[in-house]
């Protein structure tokens, strides 16, 4: 079975750029390091290190600030065995075209037709299921805070669903297939999934294109 990343065509354009199918905890860094003052904020934690944490915590998104932060386990790439949408790539933030007080309220998910207006469209990336962690196995191997896990659970997703790699980033060139949304309905809500790309496949091929 092929299990899938879902994704804004926005977020897709970005992975093409950089050739990386990215972490948060990786996209958050790099946030953090593009900051005109990142210098003299390493400089600081560098200098005062059993402050670190708190001086980091000042410039963090808020969402990113407690104990649900993404930053306090390992950084995890999220696949989903649903053939059809996984809703916790409906959780906003803004890198999904969420805005700051969405990304702050923990609680906050949009539907799948507010993240493909959002996002200019969606894609989703697959890779075999042999190839990824199972729910349980992936949070250990993650370090997932108990009250993060529990906390997942009450956002009612199937946890038979989720997969994932404990990993800051995938190179676009291991991703199996891609597929992007294509709707049948002006108003978006009615469609399906079509391949446009097979990266691996690509890569491996002996014949040029």
């Amino acid at each position: 079975m092929i299990c899938w990343h879902y994704t804004t065509q926005n977020n897709y354009d970005k992975i093409v750029e950089s050739g990386l199918l990215k972490s948060e905890n990786l996209l958050i860094a790099e946030r953090l390091k593009a900051r005109p003052d990142w210098p003299e904020i390493e400089a600081r934690m560098k200098a005062e290190p059993a402050k670190a944490e708190a001086i980091l915590c000042d410039i963090l998104p808020e969402r990113h600030k407690g104990q649900f932060s993404p930053l306090r386990c390992k950084p995890i790439l999220w696949f989903s065995r649903n053939q059809v949408w996984e809703s916790q790539a409906a959780i906003p933030n803004t890198f999904k075209g969420g805005t700051a007080e969405e990304e702050a309220n923990i609680m906050a998910q949009l539907t799948q037709l507010e993240m493909c207006e959002r996002g200019n469209g969606l894609v989703r990336l697959g890779l075999r299921e042999e190839e990824l962690l199972k729910h349980g196995e992936l949070m250990i191997r993650a370090g997932v805070p108990l009250p993060v896990a529990l906390w997942a659970r009450l956002q009612s997703y199937n946890e038979h669903n989720v997969m994932g790699l404990v990993a800051e980033s995938l190179p676009l060139s291991q991703i199996d297939v891609v597929e992007k949304f294509v709707s049948i309905a002006e108003d978006n809500a009615v469609g399906g999934w079509l391949p446009i790309s097979w990266p691996r496949n690509r890569v491996n091929s002996a014949f040029p294109e």
